[in-house]
Formats: structure tokens, C-alpha cells, sequence
């Protein structure tokens, strides 16, 4: 399933690659940087990490979770509780 979707003067296949923040309110890094596809980037959009919590499936969003404080340990007790 490779849908295009339009976005402003272009048509992008969604199942392209795409560089996304795993925390938006932080600029783009090596620390905080996702390639995931376009789909996933259109549809996460400017979610918070609480608003994906419970939009997204338990087990992508543990897995989501599980990478993201492995790159940002600093932040456990901030997301504490939320996958549960």
C-alpha cells in the first residue's frame, strides 16, 4: 500500500521515508531523531507523548517508549505511568 497524498504543490508516498522528532518541543539532533515513514509523520503530527498514549496500540506506543528513554533517560519521571 503505497498511497500518495497531496501536501502543498507536491505528492508525497506515504510509505517514503521521513526524519521525525521523537520530542517536538526539541529541535532536530541525533539524540531526538526518528526516520520513520511519511505516513506516520503526517498522522502523528503535533501529537504530546500523552495524547499518543492514548491514541496509539499499547504495544507501539510501549515500544515508542522504550526507545525514547533510552535516548532521554533524563525524562523517566516525566513519562512515568504513561504506558501502563
Amino acid at each position: 500500500n503505497n498511497k500518495q497524498v497531496g501536501r502543498g504543490n507536491s505528492i508525497l508516498n506515504i510509505t517514503n521515508l521521513s526524519k521525525d522528532r521523537m520530542l517536538n518541543e526539541h529541535h532536530y539532533t541525533k539524540q531526538n531523531l526518528l526516520f520513520t515513514s511519511i505516513g506516520w509523520n503526517f498522522c502523528r503530527g503535533t501529537f504530546s507523548i500523552k495524547d499518543m498514549s492514548r491514541l496509539m496500540r499499547k504495544d507501539f506506543f510501549n515500544r515508542y517508549m522504550e526507545i525514547l528513554l533510552e535516548r532521554f533517560p533524563d525524562k523517566k519521571y516525566e513519562f512515568n505511568g504513561l504506558g501502563e
